[in-house]
């Protein structure tokens, strides 16, 4: 098993992109394994879903658009 420094750029890359199934199953094992990067997953995707995605409209305005 790859430990937790390997495995940290394929959890990374997990958000952003599907990975090949070997490096998914790789990161899936450690994850199974490791109470750390398990929980530094779940703080991520937590992190990462509160990140809106939605491009706001530009009506002339900007104060609306940063808020």
């Amino acid at each position: 098993m790859k430990g937790c420094r390997q495995v940290r750029g394929m959890l990374t890359a997990s958000f952003y992109e599907t990975l090949p199934p070997d490096e998914a199953r790789i990161l899936n094992q450690h994850l199974a394994a490791c109470p750390a990067c398990r929980a530094e997953s779940v703080a991520l995707r937590r992190l990462t879903a509160d990140i809106p995605t939605d491009t706001p409209v530009y009506e002339g305005d900007l104060l609306p658009a940063l808020r």
